[in-house]
């Protein structure tokens, strides 16, 4: 009778042990959204886009979702060759602190701390300032021509609400009534 306990209490946990395992395993292996897949359902949403609208806008969403991807993986790279591995540590606990204040809905940090809070020398600064100069050409005629392939694909009423949008979001997302003047940071 005791061994029948044991038994029954081992295949209990084992039972609940496997299942823990399951569920971990399905949770690493969920399907992810189709890159740029969000982007593509605000602008559905704000623009009122047609089924064939969206249909051709999926791919170029997609591509420039990998091209952002591909961007931030070469950054990524610079940085890991001019931080020392105390200022990268540094560095990811500030943008993890920064991804949970986007999701509370609160703004993260100040621009133009994050040097200093890193305690970068003039060196690296150079370095990182040249590294992302030499970039931007490159970066503006993506941009560019990714704007190119969306608006191609609107309606004249919506192409013009999409260039208001990508203004504003330029200028760091603030929502200014026609006719003010845009405040100056």
């Amino acid at each position: 009778m005791k061994h029948a306990w044991k038994a029954t209490v081992i295949g209990l946990l084992m039972t609940l042990l496997a299942g823990g395992m399951a569920v971990a395993q399905a949770s690493t292996t969920a399907v992810r959204p189709e890159p740029g897949s969000a982007r593509l359902e605000r602008l559905r949403e704000k623009l009122d886009l047609n089924d064939a609208q969206v249909a051709q806008l999926r791919p170029i969403m997609a591509d420039w979702a990998q091209q952002m991807k591909a961007r931030r993986q070469a950054y990524r790279a610079e940085l890991k060759k001019v931080l020392t591995p105390a200022q990268l540590a540094k560095l990811e606990q500030r943008r993890a602190a920064c991804c949970e204040a986007r999701k509370q809905g609160q703004k993260p940090g100040v621009k133009g701390q994050l040097a200093r809070a890193l305690g970068l020398s003039n060196d690296q600064v150079a370095t990182l300032r040249a590294y992302r100069q030499e970039m931007a050409p490159q970066v503006k005629a993506q941009r560019q021509q990714h704007l190119a392939q969306v608006t191609s694909v609107l309606t004249p009423e919506q192409a013009k609400k999409f260039a208001s949008m990508v203004h504003h979001r330029r200028r760091g997302g603030r929502r200014h009534p026609a006719g003010e003047a845009t405040p100056q940071s």
